[in-house]
C-alpha cells in the first residue's frame, strides 16, 4: 500500500480530475442547449414575422 497520505492524495487528485471532467461536460452541454434555444427563438421570431406579414 505504501504511504497512506500519498494514497489519499492520489485519491483526492482522481476525484478532482473526475469533477473537472464533469464540469467540462456540463458547461459543454449548457453551451449546446443555449445554441439550440437561440435557434428555436430565431425560428419562432421568423414564423411570427411571417404571421404578421400574412395579416397585412
Amino acid at each position: 500500500m505504501g504511504d497512506p497520505n500519498r494514497w489519499l492524495e492520489s485519491c483526492l487528485q482522481a476525484k478532482i480530475f473526475g469533477l473537472d471532467k464533469v464540469v467540462k461536460s456540463v458547461t459543454k452541454a449548457m453551451k449546446v442547449l443555449a445554441c439550440v434555444r437561440r435557434r428555436q427563438l430565431q425560428k419562432l421570431l421568423q414564423s411570427e414575422d411571417y404571421m404578421l406579414h400574412a395579416d397585412l
